[in-house]
């Protein structure tokens, strides 16, 4: 690489650093502009495109916008008011996230467990983060089976999946939404 080609390379990073500082500079100018809502308005707009993939299944665009509102959804009906805690216990895979922005959208907190974690370290920091429910996957069941908790747990079994499937995936009503900003937990 010459010192021109060199140099050239290091500005247009620079450049791309500036660009997205840019674009992100304003991000408080809309507060209720959030993760889950930017999701939502991608699943419109890039609808089939894929948007993760996983080992254990993937989502387009509108697949996973459709899905985390079905969570919302859930979490609406379990009166989860704004700043209520979930954990979620659950190994990494495109359902994961769409748990996450479900529940996150209507303004409760995800508290992401460790899957590693058993005996003394779960029961720590299920008792730190204080959760309203647990959401474990199955293969997770064993782990927490030996951890008292006082939270509901909510084994993401198939009639979980199926009572979740049931929920409409079209976009949240005004009455569904709930004010969730930027600066919220």
């Amino acid at each position: 690489m010459t010192a021109a080609s060199a140099n050239s390379s290091n500005r247009s990073a620079s450049q791309a650093w500036l660009d997205a500082l840019e674009m992100t500079g304003t991000i408080d100018a809309q507060p209720e502009r959030i993760f889950p809502r930017v999701v939502d308005e991608l699943g419109g707009q890039f609808a089939q495109s894929p948007a993760l993939f996983s080992a254990a299944g993937n989502f387009s665009h509108a697949e996973l916008a459709g899905r985390a509102r079905r969570y919302a959804r859930w979490a609406l009906a379990q009166d989860l008011a704004k700043g209520e805690v979930v954990a979620l216990l659950m190994p990494n895979c495109a359902e994961y996230l769409a748990c996450w922005l479900g529940i996150t959208r209507i303004g409760a907190v995800v508290a992401l467990i460790n899957t590693n974690l058993a005996g003394e370290a779960l029961a720590h920091c299920l008792k730190v983060a204080n959760p309203r429910h647990i959401l474990v996957a199955e293969e997770l069941v064993p782990s927490l089976a030996s951890v008292a908790t006082g939270a509901p747990v909510r084994q993401m079994d198939q009639d979980f999946q199926r009572s979740l499937a049931a929920m409409p995936d079209a976009p949240l009503s005004a009455s569904e939404e709930r004010s969730v900003t930027l600066a919220d937990p």
